[in-house]
C-alpha cells in the first residue's frame, strides 16, 4: 500500500491505495493491523514449547549455551 498526497484547495491529505489503485476504506488499516498483531501473538504463543523443547535439547546435548554469541571486533 501507498500514500498519495492529493491537494484539495489548500488542505494536504493522505490517500492510500491498493496494489491496483483503487482508494483504501479509512477502517482497513486499523482492522488490518490489529489482525496482523493477533495473528502473530497466536503464532508465537502456538510455536513457543516447540522453540523452548529445541533450546532445551540444545543445551541438553552440548551443555553449552543455546544461543551462538560472537564477539564482534571492528
Amino acid at each position: 500500500m501507498e500514500a498519495i498526497r492529493v491537494q484539495n484547495g489548500e488542505k494536504t491529505e493522505e490517500t492510500y491505495v491498493n496494489s491496483i489503485g483503487e482508494p483504501v476504506k479509512s477502517w482497513y488499516l486499523p482492522i488490518k493491523f490489529a489482525l496482523d498483531f493477533i495473528t502473530a501473538a497466536v503464532i508465537l504463543v502456538l510455536t513457543s514449547p516447540i522453540i523452548l523443547i529445541t533450546v532445551l535439547a540444545i543445551k541438553h546435548e552440548d551443555k553449552g549455551p543455546a544461543f551462538y554469541h560472537q564477539t564482534r571486533v571492528a
